[in-house]
């Protein structure tokens, strides 16, 4: 027997005015199924949700989720607003099954949710997830680790915030990569397989 399950891609798309804030208020409360969401505001931003589901009750199932997100190097234009990525309200509370958000805002930030989920009299489930990046780690050699602290609280910084009433309720698997700023990448990656004898 294969199970089949609903999907719902959502693209949310940042407001004209604010071009990089992106913001999701109380949006997919008490949703059930599959949900991925990629929000970008700002310029050359990549976001990818990978999914794999497979049963098989009566055999073998093999569930792969593999990706791989590139994050290109290019001079960060910026419209001089303070990027900002923000999940208010009530937003997925209550939500049952899989859910993958990557919401990003700033520049050339790079986003990746990978899932394998396998169910059979024998399983077997790989996830992962490539990172390719473009930007050279020598940007960060001059960031003490004290003083990135210290900045986190001032003003003009990028700025990231999920409400406490957000996801509160849910059951299942949640991923979630929210990046404000230039230059981030994030990813996460579930594998889980289930065996289990026939009959």
């Amino acid at each position: 027997m294969n199970a089949t399950w609903p999907l719902l891609y959502v693209s949310l798309l940042p407001l004209a005015a604010a071009a990089d804030v992106a913001v999701i208020t109380n949006t997919g409360a008490n949703g059930q199924g599959v949900l991925s969401i990629n929000q970008a505001a700002g310029n050359v931003n990549a976001a990818a949700n990978l999914r794999s589901l497979t049963m098989n009750s009566d055999g073998a199932a093999m569930a792969q989720a593999v990706g791989t997100v590139v994050n290109v190097a290019v001079q960060a234009g910026g419209g001089g607003n303070v990027p900002q990525a923000r999940i208010e309200g009530t937003s997925f509370s209550g939500f049952n099954g899989v859910l993958g958000i990557n919401q990003q805002a700033g520049q050339q930030n790079a986003v990746g949710n990978t899932l394998a989920i396998a169910v059979g009299t024998t399983a077997q489930a790989s996830a992962g997830l490539i990172v390719v990046r473009g930007a050279d780690d020598a940007l960060l050699s001059g960031q003490g680790g004290q003083a990135a602290l210290e900045q986190l609280a001032a003003p003009g910084l990028p700025q990231t915030s999920i409400d406490p009433a957000a996801f509160r309720g849910g059951r299942g698997v949640v991923q979630v990569n929210q990046v404000a700023g230039n230059g981030n990448v994030a990813g996460n990656a579930l594998a889980v397989q289930f065996s289990r004898p026939p009959g």
